[in-house]
């Protein structure tokens, strides 16, 4: 059996291995390299398959126990083990059982069960919108995203550059409070979405202080899993916990804030950012946000954001949202 992507060309072997051969910058080669081939490869991490298919950048199999493995790009979770990560050598794919065939396109791929039910029974959360805002002041109200239906599960996190004293808004639960123990502090909270049009959030303080608010709607159905972990040095990268995720599709949100002297720009991979937040000023609080998923069962790993100005004071949300 064969098949073919963009700039690569698989077969599939009678000992149940696959074979790979052509362009390798994207890791379609599977052979745990980005070297392009003249000559067939064999695909790591691929034993007893008994089909093959193929993305434009990407490659699967399907073995004899039913399950699937896959390799390559995976920008947009065509993989589908729940990261953005690329793999240079074959994963399993998590939640498939009986599958007999398999498929792919650009970005995404198929898997055919000889059962015909569909392997992701309970859906995935999505991310729906967000908002927030920044500033120096003893309240600040963020409004609920117009996108945003009855029913959706919004996650609010707060920070500010002192160690504040800040209530659940009217309606809000709260997820956890974390500091840095000296000047720093950041809550998250949570509620379901009224499905009230140009609606509003409003966080009051204690005294005015530098804060920061972002408010990010998925469509799931609950918060499930918190985490929380503050910075132990000084440095540019903040390191996030580890979280459990319990149901299959959630999506993990991640929140960074940290307190500095200047405006800073934040990268992360392996997750999407959807908001970015700064203030102004010395003392002044940044922040990030962002999710990924959908993520399977399990321990979720730690995750790195990297601003680009160094701080010892920061706290890091993961914060679990079931479909």
């Amino acid at each position: 059996m064969l098949a073919a992507g963009a700039h690569h060309s698989y077969a599939l072997r009678s000992d149940g291995r696959v074979a790979a051969w052509g362009r390798n910058y994207r890791n379609e080669l599977g052979d745990g390299t980005s070297t392009q081939r003249t000559r067939p490869v064999t695909v790591l991490g691929v034993g007893g398959a008994v089909t093959i298919g193929s993305g434009r950048d990407h490659g699967l199999a399907a073995l004899a126990d039913g399950t699937v493995r896959a390799w390559g790009h995976n920008s947009s979770g065509q993989l589908g083990d729940g990261t953005l990560t690329s793999r240079s050598t074959a994963v399993a794919v998590p939640g498939l059982t009986d599958v007999v065939r398999v498929s792919g396109g650009a970005e995404f791929s198929v898997a055919v069960a000889a059962t015909g039910a569909p392997p992701e029974p309970s859906g995935t959360a999505e991310f729906r919108a967000v908002s927030g805002a920044s500033g120096n002041a003893s309240s600040v109200s963020v409004a609920v995203p117009a996108t945003v239906q009855a029913g959706d599960v919004l996650v609010l996190f707060v920070g500010t550059n002192r160690l504040a004293t800040v209530p659940a808004p009217a309606g809000w639960s709260l997820l956890g409070v974390a500091t840095d123990g000296s000047d720093l502090r950041s809550w998250a909270f949570t509620r379901a979405a009224t499905g009230t049009p140009g609606s509003s959030v409003t966080v009051v303080l204690d005294a005015t202080s530098k804060i920061d608010v972002s408010l990010a709607a998925y469509d799931g159905s609950a918060v499930t899993a918190t985490a929380s972990r503050a910075e132990t040095g000084t440095g540019a990268s903040h390191l996030s916990a580890p979280v459990t995720v319990t149901t299959p599709g959630s999506r993990v949100v991640h929140h960074w804030v940290s307190k500095v002297n200047e405006v800073a720009t934040w990268s992360v991979a392996d997750l999407v950012p959807r908001r970015t937040g700064a203030g102004s000023g010395s003392g002044q609080v940044v922040s990030l946000t962002a999710d990924g998923g959908p993520a399977p069962a399990g321990t979720w790993p730690a995750r790195t954001a990297t601003a680009s100005v160094a701080s010892s004071k920061a706290i890091a949300w993961s914060v679990v949202v079931a479909p």
